[in-house]
């Protein structure tokens, strides 16, 4: 697959994965920007939701998990379903604003390819505590630019968890900064998405790419979509 591509004005992406086949609507995220968004299938397609997460859990059942981590709100269900089949106990949402109830909070900062402004993740004592000391996976739907995986890897280890796996069902668009080479570094994951770009930026992702071709990319051994 190619992992940017000219947006010509396509309402859908089709993907297969775990047997399923789905459209996807592609969503403008910015300027000349595009995405095929999975917000319909993560937020409400029950089989969806099923089967990619016994086929994650399977990917990382290999690994001493003792909790699972998200971070608010998109991945949460995805992260039960991989949690209960994993059969453990806990998982944790790392929240996404400051609750009145939360005591001695910790908090990093994260950005994202859907949101314009930065955001901040949030973990009170209570949830910390369920991470210290403890093997950690962190689970998410899409990884792209790295905010979500580097920011819920940042905030474990602030609270004494260490990550060992991290995991997610897409990656996408290809890996051209230092910020997402570290989310995919031993990153396990099920399938790939492009990004759709205007024909300018079209034209000058594909010469950024074409400087970086020597670099480390999405093709990384560290990565581990078959593991």
């Amino acid at each position: 697959m190619e992992l940017i591509q000219l947006y010509k004005g396509q309402l859908t992406h089709d993907v297969f994965i775990c047997g399923l086949k789905r459209k996807l609507p592609i969503r403008k995220v910015d300027d000349e920007v595009w995405i095929a968004s999975d917000h319909e299938l993560i937020l409400g397609d029950v089989e969806f939701i099923e089967e990619v997460a016994r086929e994650l859990a399977r990917k990382i059942s290999g690994y001493k998990v003792d909790v699972t981590v998200t971070a608010e709100a998109k991945a949460q269900s995805l992260c039960y379903e991989v949690t209960k089949k994993l059969g453990l106990r806990n998982f944790v949402v790392c929240r996404k604003s400051l609750k009145s109830y939360m005591k001695n909070p910790v908090s990093v900062e994260l950005k994202s390819i859907t949101t314009k402004e930065k955001q901040k993740l949030i973990l009170d004592e209570v949830d910390a505590e369920k991470l210290k000391g403890r093997n950690v996976a962190l689970i998410d739907d899409v990884v792209t630019t790295g905010g979500n995986m580097n920011a819920m890897e940042k905030l474990v280890s602030r609270v004494g968890g260490k990550t060992c796996v991290k995991a997610c069902i897409w990656v996408e668009g290809p890996a051209i900064n230092r910020d997402s080479w570290k989310a995919r570094e031993n990153l396990v994951f099920l399938g790939y998405l492009p990004i759709f770009y205007g024909k300018k930026k079209y034209e000058a992702m594909k010469k950024l790419l074409g400087r970086t071709k020597n670099e480390r990319t999405l093709s990384d051994s560290s990565l581990s979509s078959t593991a």
